[in-house]
């Protein structure tokens, strides 16, 4: 027997948990957008290498799962596909308006902007080695941690000795 009591209070909490996660997301998306904005506005170098950190910082989002994987010893979490699409496909804006002459926003191309999308690709090939060549892959054999073997063998009993 359900009660609509019970309902009604996870409906609420579920609320306030979906009403903190769009607060946050506005609060970084609106001093985000302005900061880019400033930053593309002005023409110094200064101003270039601080949105190639702000850009960098952004496109940081395979990292998680790199370290996810590495903690976890699993690296089989992500097709490789996807991983491939969604990194072209995100680099897409950055490229047209950092690497365009004629983009929409007039923002002259640099050349700061491949060192981006080499950072971003990177990020995706260590994700589809990972799934090659195991989890830890880049992390030396002595830095490596101590892993239980879940397949060990067995010790053979001697049935004669029993």
């Amino acid at each position: 027997v359900q009660s609509p009591d019970a309902f009604d209070a996870l409906n609420a909490a579920g609320r306030r948990g979906l009403l903190t996660v769009y607060v946050k997301f506005y609060a970084v998306l609106i001093p985000g957008v302005y900061t880019i904005y400033a930053f593309i506005d002005t023409r110094s170098r200064l101003s270039q290498w601080l949105m190639a950190i702000l850009l960098t910082a952004m496109y940081s989002y395979w990292l998680p799962q790199i370290w996810l994987n590495v903690r976890r010893g699993v690296a089989r979490r992500l097709r490789i596909d996807y991983i491939v699409g969604s990194s072209i496909v995100h680099l897409f804006l950055p490229v047209y308006f950092f690497a365009c002459p004629e983009n929409i926003a007039f923002i002259r191309p640099t050349p700061l902007i491949w060192v981006l999308v080499v950072y971003n690709l990177s990020q995706a090939a260590v994700l589809v080695l990972q799934r090659f060549l195991g989890a830890l892959f880049f992390i030396p054999a002595v830095l490596r941690p101590d892993v239980y073997s879940y397949c060990a063998s067995l010790p053979s009993v001697d049935e004669e000795s029993c």
